[in-house]
């Protein structure tokens, strides 16, 4: 009666010191923790089935019994390949889909750096629309814009960027080209001494607020943001600045 159980647990000891190994030889380590408990569980499970005859009843006719209807049907048997090809499946699986996952971010990143970097800049109609829909929902106000001159990449873009908001209302109060322009596409909003001293109402964001949340919601990079106020500030004043487009690959995304 104890032969199909000593079968059975040496079974079980084979599948675990051929995995435990495995494991190792898969990793290039042999201090794997996981591996050397897989196999010294394997040992033990070997040497009990080895001695089950004596082991056996020393343990109870009960257990004994239940053991050997356990190891008399072959679903169990089953039962280990299915556990054994698991253990040994499973990090395959994973691994391979982390990859996949580490190369579509990868691409992702490619794609943002290449529109930010190599590509002009350019806003699609849909691009546009999605900007006025947005900034139509709140008071307009009006910008200063200022534009890399000699550089027709920067005046088509800033051409994109006057669409947009003149279709939610906004009024662009004056339009330089300038050849001292920072890099990139810069917002800057000056308040005056009595506007900044008010409480904000998140009911009328400030200008800047709006145009920060507009391009970020739908995609505008804005390289550089900065603002104050100061005494001989009479009025509030948003200026964008469109220079030449990035070159400096070195920048990550998220």
């Amino acid at each position: 009666m104890e032969q199909p159980v000593s079968a059975f647990l040496r079974f079980i000891a084979t599948c675990l010191l051929g995995s435990g190994i495995a494991t190792m030889l898969r990793e290039h380590t042999y201090t794997s923790v996981p591996a050397w408990i897989v196999i010294v569980v394997g040992v033990c499970l070997f040497f009990v089935g080895y001695y089950w005859e004596k082991i056996g009843p020393r343990i109870g006719e009960k257990f004994a019994a239940s053991a050997t209807k356990i190891a008399s049907d072959f679903r169990y048997w089953l039962a280990v390949i299915a556990l054994l090809w698991a253990y040994m499946a499973v990090p395959d699986v994973i691994t391979a889909v982390l990859g996949t996952t580490e190369t579509q971010a990868s691409i992702r990143l490619l794609k943002t750096q290449m529109e930010h970097y190599v590509l002009p800049r350019h806003l699609t109609q849909k691009k546009m629309s999605l900007i006025a829909n947005y900034l139509n929902s709140f008071d307009s106000h009006e910008v200063v814009m200022i534009v890399a001159s000699n550089d027709g990449e920067a005046s088509d873009y800033s051409a994109d960027l006057r669409t947009a908001l003149q279709k939610a209302g906004w009024r662009i109060a004056s339009l330089d080209y300038k050849n001292e322009v920072p890099v990139g596409l810069s917002l800057n909003f000056q308040q005056s001494m009595e506007s900044s001293g008010k409480p904000q109402d998140p009911r009328r964001p400030t200008p800047m607020m709006l145009l920060t949340q507009a391009f970020g919601q739908f995609g505008v990079e804005v390289d550089n943001s900065g603002g104050g106020s100061g005494i001989g500030q009479k009025e509030d004043v948003l200026t964008i600045s469109v220079g030449k487009r990035p070159t400096d690959i070195t920048t990550q995304f998220p």
